[in-house]
Parts: structure tokens; C-alpha cells; sequence
């Protein structure tokens, strides 16, 4: 009799703490899911403000570049160089 009380309680035990381990688990699941489905979306808009700043930079750079020369032809219209 003992013995099957020992058994029972430990199987008993164990569901228990199947039960009570498992619940707060699935949740914890969960909640990484959300939490790396959030930070999936937010690595997205940064990626696409990356990209963005990209090619804003990129366009500026083509403007500099080009202002650029027309300051060196400008210069070289008003000091030509003596002979």
C-alpha cells in the first residue's frame, strides 16, 4: 500500500507540474512569437529608411559632384591661367 501510494503521488506530482510548467511556457512561446514578429516589422521599416537615406544621399552626392564642376568651369573662366 505504500508503494502505491508513493507511485500515485509522485505521478501525481508530475502531471502537476507538467500542467503548471507547460502552461507559462506555451504563453512564454507566445509571447517571443509576438515580440520577434514586432521586431521583424521594426527591422523592416529600418531597412527601408536605410534604403531611402540611400538614395537620398546618393542623389545629393550626384548634385554636389555637380555644382562642383560647375564651380571649377566657373574658376576657370575668371582666372585663366597666364601663359
Amino acid at each position: 500500500m505504500k508503494v502505491f501510494v508513493i507511485v500515485f503521488s509522485a505521478i501525481l506530482i508530475s502531471v502537476v507540474m507538467g500542467v503548471f510548467l507547460i502552461k507559462p511556457t506555451k504563453k512564454l512561446l507566445i509571447e517571443q512569437s509576438f515580440r520577434e514578429q514586432e521586431l521583424a516589422e521594426k527591422y523592416k521599416i529600418l531597412r527601408d529608411s536605410v534604403a531611402d537615406l540611400e538614395k537620398k544621399a546618393e542623389i545629393l552626392n550626384r548634385y554636389l559632384n555637380m555644382k562642383h564642376l560647375e564651380y571649377i568651369e566657373a574658376c576657370n573662366l575668371v582666372y585663366k591661367p597666364q601663359k
